[in-house]
């Protein structure tokens, strides 16, 4: 008998820094960043990433705050093979003139 496995942990590619300016009228972006970055793995399958801050799953549209938030990738295939950790950053910057009523 002949036994197979698979050691070979799957690659996550981050995408670059991304950056936004705030809604009108508030003082965060909302943003839906888990379609960015890809992840491959040898078994033919696509394993899906999972997208967290702070160790809190992302899924959908985030607000986040102004400045710069760490949002990290992990993902496993079917094997149980865990892909290293990668993780990109989300840079808020407020955009929105302030308006002064007289």
């Amino acid at each position: 008998s002949v036994t197979v496995t698979d050691g070979e942990v799957p690659v996550i590619t981050a995408p670059g820094p991304q950056s936004a300016s705030t809604d009108a009228g508030a003082n965060t972006a909302t943003l839906d960043v888990t379609s960015l970055g890809s992840v491959t793995d040898n078994s033919g399958t696509t394993p899906a990433i999972t997208y967290a801050i702070s160790g809190t799953p992302l899924s959908g549209a985030y607000a986040f705050p102004l400045g710069v938030t760490t949002v990290t990738m992990d993902a496993s295939d079917g094997a149980g093979n865990a892909a290293v950790q990668q993780s990109f950053t989300v840079t808020v910057t407020d955009g929105e003139v302030p308006v002064i009523t007289a």
